[in-house]
This record gives C-alpha cells, sequence and structure tokens, in this order.
C-alpha cells in the first residue's frame, strides 16, 4: 500500500477557480477518485469530512458587499469631480477645450475602480482555492487517521476464476473480495472490516470454526461430489447465509456478507 504522505507532497502553491461555480466545489468521491483511493466499506464513510459550501458563500457575499461599496464610491468621486469642474468653468467663465480636469479626472477614478476591482476579485479566487485545498487537506489527513485496512490507495483487487492456493494480494472471487490469511494459509472471505470470515466447509475439515452442520447443506448430502459443481455455484442455508462453491479444492465459501 503507498504511503498517503505520498500525495501531498507536489501540491501547488496557488490555482485558479472559478468563485461563482459550484461544479468545483471538491466532494468525498472527487477526492478519492483524484487520488485513486477506495474504501474497502461504506462504514468509513461517515467518519470522513464533508465540504462546507457555506464559507465559500460568506466569501462571495463579502466580495458582492465590497464591490457593492467600491462602485459606489467610484460614483461619488466622479459626481464630486463634476461639480468642481462646473465651479472651475463658471469662475474663469468658459468651458475650455481639449482635455479637461474632469476628463483625467474620470479617468484615474476609473482605473482605479478596476485595479481595485480586479484586487478583490484575485483576493476571493485565492481565498475559495485556499477552502477547497484546506478540504482536500483535511480528508486526507481524515483518510490518513482510518485504520490501514479501511482503505487502499492506486491498489486494484483481481479478479479470479478459482481461489489461488497463495497469497497473489486480495483478489475478488464470484463478486467478493477475498484475503490471504497466512495463519490459515488461504484466501478468507472479508468481513468488511479488513479483517476474515470463516470457511463454511473443507474435505479436511480444517476450516476456522469447524464445518457447517446444517443438514441441508450439500457437503453434508449422501454421495456428496464436489465434482457434480462449478464456478458460480451457490447456496443458502437456513440462517440466509450464501456460500460460494471454490472449483480450486471443493470448498464452499461464506460471502461474508450474507
Amino acid at each position: 500500500m503507498k504511503n498517503l504522505l505520498d500525495l501531498v507532497q507536489d501540491y501547488q502553491t496557488g490555482g485558479y477557480v472559478n468563485p461563482f461555480d459550484p461544479s468545483g466545489q471538491p466532494t468525498q468521491e472527487g477526492v478519492m477518485s483524484q487520488y485513486d483511493i477506495e474504501l474497502t466499506d461504506d462504514k468509513y464513510q461517515p467518519f470522513l469530512p464533508t465540504y462546507d459550501q457555506t464559507s465559500e458563500q460568506f466569501a462571495i457575499d463579502n466580495y458582492i458587499l465590497g464591490r457593492e461599496g467600491l462602485y459606489s464610491g467610484a460614483q461619488d468621486a466622479l459626481s464630486t469631480a463634476g461639480v468642481q469642474q462646473q465651479q472651475m468653468e463658471a469662475t474663469s467663465g468658459f468651458a475650455g477645450s481639449g482635455t479637461n480636469l474632469l476628463d483625467t479626472t474620470r479617468s484615474d477614478i476609473v482605473n482605479q475602480f478596476g485595479r481595485e476591482g480586479q484586487r478583490m476579485y484575485s483576493g476571493l479566487q485565492q481565498d475559495i482555492y485556499g477552502q477547497r485545498r484546506g478540504f482536500e487537506d483535511q480528508f486526507l489527513s481524515a483518510i490518513g487517521d482510518l485504520e490501514p485496512e479501511a482503505y487502499t490507495i492506486g491498489e486494484t483487487d483481481n479478479t479470479v476464476d478459482t481461489l489461488p492456493t497463495t497469497d497473489q494480494g486480495n483478489v475478488t472471487y464470484n463478486g467478493q473480495l477475498f484475503i490471504w490469511s497466512d495463519s490459515d494459509n488461504a484466501y478468507l472471505p472479508s468481513d468488511g472490516s479488513g479483517g476474515t470470515t470463516t470457511l463454511g466447509f473443507t474435505e479436511s475439515g480444517d476450516v476456522p470454526g469447524g464445518n457447517n452442520p446444517d443438514e441441508n447443506a450439500p457437503w453434508n448430502q449422501p454421495g456428496y461430489d464436489p465434482s457434480s459443481y462449478g464456478h458460480g455455484a451457490t447456496w443458502t442455508d437456513t440462517n440466509g447465509k450464501v456460500y460460494m462453491f471454490n472449483p480450486a479444492d471443493g470448498s464452499w465459501l461464506w460471502d461474508g456478507m450474507s
């Protein structure tokens, strides 16, 4: 399994975001997909944080209020400049020609408004970018706090038709995850928590918990012949537990879920 810390070594110091596009907001699924992380069981998901969209909205609301205040200030400045220009013209007795003081003042005010507006927008981008990257940090940290068996990074379980007799890593058989048990020297169904369940039956009877004694089980029938069963065969006991046939060694294995 890869070290979780390896995922955060190449963080950029900045990036472009559209503050008004909610589709760019991070999600649990998006972060896990980005870093190729998979939970081994959905029961761990409630322990992971979700992105708080309200912080982004507060930042946007403050930005809009700031822009409105900036625009209002620019309008007041332009109005004041116009009054001053009229007073100067009245005092001098003529309007003048060419570029006058009002034109120059207007240009300065508009340029300043543009610069301040861009500065505010850039600040909003940086704020929201920081919030979104901060969530990724928080989420990865929460993943790291889970027990190691709770997740995989960059690992894909191999799907097999028969269970291997040696450790080949986690494998998927009949749609169920199987984990190698060193103590039992065999693949056992995952119990969904990183551990294993027990086998239902083997010819030798050396399975954890013993063979299932259900009188209706195929292996308890007179003249039982495992060769009459093939890949994909299943049997459900009276308690609703589903057992899958493994043609590799003639064993029946509880699916670990039923």
